[in-house]
C-alpha cells in the first residue's frame, strides 16, 4: 500500500520492524509451491493480509496475529495442508526453544534468545538489523535441525556466527573473540 502510513509489527522479542508485504509473500510461497502455485498467487494473498491491516487501521499488529491472518487465509483458500505444515513448523520452533539454553564460561546460563543473537551479530559486525535477523534465524535453525536442545557454548555459538558471516560473505571485519562484547 504505497504512500499509506506504515505499520508495524510487534516481534516476539519486544522489538517492532515495519510491515513488509515482500517478506510475507515469500513466506507464503514457500509453503504453497508444493501446492504448484507461483509466485504471484504468494504475492496476491500477502497483497490482501496487507489491505484488511490498512482497512482495520492499525498501526502495529503482533507477528502472531500476522501468523493467524497468514494460516487463516491459507485455510480459507483451500490450502489446509500448506496450513498444517505451517502450523506444525512454527509449534516445533516454539517447544524447541523453550529448551534451549546459553551456557557462558562463567558457569552462567541464560535462556535462548534469538533477540539476544540478532544485537549480538549486528554490533559484532556492523550489520542491519534485517540481515542480523536473517543471520540468526540461519543458527537458529541449525542448532535446532542438529538438535542441539539444551545447553549451548556461547563460544561455540560465536564460532557458528563468525562461520555464518563468512559463508554469506561479510566477512571484511575481524571475527569476533568469544570474551568479546557482553551482550
Amino acid at each position: 500500500m504505497n504512500g499509506s502510513r506504515t505499520i508495524r509489527v510487534a516481534k516476539r522479542d519486544g522489538t517492532f520492524e515495519p510491515f513488509d508485504r515482500a517478506k510475507l509473500a515469500s513466506a507464503i510461497h514457500k509453503v504453497m509451491r508444493d501446492e504448484q502455485h507461483g509466485f504471484s498467487d504468494a504475492s496476491e494473498l500477502a497483497l490482501a493480509i496487507d489491505i484488511y491491516l490498512h482497512q482495520q487501521g492499525w498501526s502495529t499488529v503482533s507477528s502472531a496475529a500476522v501468523f493467524e491472518m497468514l494460516l487463516k487465509t491459507l485455510r480459507k483458500i483451500g490450502l489446509d495442508l500448506p496450513a498444517a505444515m505451517v502450523d506444525t513448523h512454527h509449534t516445533w520452533r516454539a517447544r524447541r526453544r523453550k529448551h534451549m539454553k546459553i551456557s557462558y564460561a562463567d558457569g552462567q546460563i541464560t535462556a535462548w534468545d534469538k533477540g539476544w543473537l540478532v544485537k549480538l551479530i549486528c554490533s559484532s559486525w556492523r550489520l542491519g538489523r534485517t540481515t542480523g535477523r536473517v543471520l540468526a534465524g540461519h543458527i537458529e535453525t541449525q542448532l535446532m535441525e542438529a538438535d542441539a536442545i539444551g545447553l549451548i557454548d556461547r563460544s561455540d555459538l560465536i564460532e557458528r556466527v563468525n562461520s555464518v558471516v563468512a559463508a554469506y560473505g561479510l566477512a571484511d571485519a575481524v571475527p569476533m573473540e568469544a570474551h568479546s562484547l557482553e551482550i
